[in-house]
C-alpha cells in the first residue's frame, strides 16, 4: 500500500524539529543534566563501586568472560572519573555557554551508552536486565537533545550498543563453551524484537518531543497575540 505524497509532506512537516531557543536549551540542560541525571546517575555509580569492590563479582582469570569483567572493572574507574569532571563543571557553573555544554552533555551520553555496553556483555547480552536502562537513555537523549541530528545520532548508539553487547556476549560465551564445554543457554527473549522495540522507541520519543515543542511555542505565540490585542 502507497502512503499519498501528500500525506508523507504532512508527517515529514509535522515531524520537522523548530528552532530552539537557546534560554529554553539551557533550561533543559539544567533541570535534566544537572538537577535529574547527576543525581540518578550518583546513585547508580555508587551501587556499582559496591559491585566491583566490595562483592567481587568475578573470580580468578581463566575465562574470556572473566578477563572482560575485569576490564569493565578497568574501565569503570575511568567512567567514574569523567562524570566526575562533568558534574563539576555542571554544578560549578551558575551560567553555562551553550555551545561547550551542549558538546559536554553529548559526548556523556555518548560514553554513557558505550559503558552500558561494556556493563550489558558481562552480565547476559540479549537477556541481561540491563536493556530496562537503554529506554531511560533514549528518552533522556530526546529531552536533552531536541535537534534531529544529535538526537538520532545518540539513539541509533543506544540501539546499536546494545546490539554490539548481545553480540559479544554470544561470542564469549561460545569461545568458553569451546574451551570448557559447559552448556550455554540460549536467549529466552527473541533478539530481533527487542532492537526492533529500542527503534520504536526511538522513533516515539522522537516525534513527541518535537510535538510537544511545536504545542509550546504554539501556546507562547497566542499569549503573546493576545498580550498585543489588550
Amino acid at each position: 500500500m502507497k502512503i499519498p505524497w501528500p500525506n508523507f509532506q504532512r508527517l515529514n512537516s509535522a515531524l520537522k524539529p523548530v528552532a530552539q531557543d537557546p534560554a529554553q536549551q539551557i533550561f533543559r540542560l539544567k533541570g535534566v543534566e544537572r538537577d535529574i541525571v547527576l543525581p540518578i546517575k550518583a546513585l547508580y555509580i555508587g551501587i556499582l563501586i559496591y559491585f566491583f569492590y566490595f562483592s567481587r563479582w568475578y573470580g580468578e582469570l581463566g575465562t574470556v568472560r572473566e578477563i572482560a569483567e575485569m576490564m569493565v572493572d578497568r574501565f569503570f574507574i575511568i567512567y567514574c572519573i569523567l562524570n566526575a569532571a562533568v558534574a563539576v563543571f555542571l554544578l560549578a557553573k551558575r551560567r553555562l555557554n551553550l555551545t561547550r555544554a551542549q558538546g559536554l552533555v553529548f559526548s556523556v551520553s555518548l560514553l554513557d551508552s558505550i559503558f552500558l555496553c561494556a556493563l550489558t556483555i558481562v552480565t547476559g547480552g540479549f537477556d541481561s536486565m540491563l536493556y530496562w536502562l537503554y529506554p531511560g537513555l533514549i528518552v533522556r537523549n530526546a529531552v536533552t537533545h531536541p535537534g534531529a541530528r544529535q538526537q538520532i545520532v545518540l539513539n541509533l548508539t543506544v540501539v546499536f550498543s546494545f546490539v554490539i553487547a548481545g553480540v559479544l556476549d554470544i561470542i564469549t560465551t561460545n569461545y568458553d563453551v569451546s574451551l570448557f564445554e559447559v552448556q550455554s543457554e540460549t536467549p529466552t527473549e527473541p533478539i530481533l524484537l527487542r532492537t526492533v522495540v529500542l527503534l520504536l522507541f526511538a522513533g516515539t520519543c522522537y516525534g513527541l518531543q518535537v510535538l510537544f515543542e511545536k504545542a509550546r511555542v504554539v501556546a507562547e505565540e497566542s499569549r503573546e497575540f493576545v498580550a498585543r490585542q489588550e
